[in-house]
């Protein structure tokens, strides 16, 4: 097993950020990296990295490149490179 660790994200760094007041439920396709800091449910099909924020509860299935979970996922997670899960 290879020792890895986990670098928190810059929210600045990245293209999206749903902010924790925003909801949304349906079908999220994107290219870049995106952020969810709050409620989400649905699908999720991207071509970049997947960050869900501490206070993010997220319901989907998600495909991403990179998925890190600091938040609470319900659903079935693909991730072409990896998946990070913080406690």
């Amino acid at each position: 097993m290879s020792d890895y660790y986990s670098r928190d994200v810059d929210e600045r760094e990245l293209d999206t950020v749903l902010a924790e007041d925003f909801t949304f439920e349906g079908e999220l396709q994107f290219s870049d990296s995106l952020m969810i800091k709050g409620p989400f449910r649905g699908d999720i099909r991207a071509t970049g990295d997947l960050y869900i924020g501490e206070k993010a509860v997220v319901e989907a299935r998600i495909e991403a490149v990179v998925v890190r979970v600091r938040g609470r996922v319900v659903g079935n997670i693909v991730a072409s490179r990896r998946i990070e899960l913080s406690s």
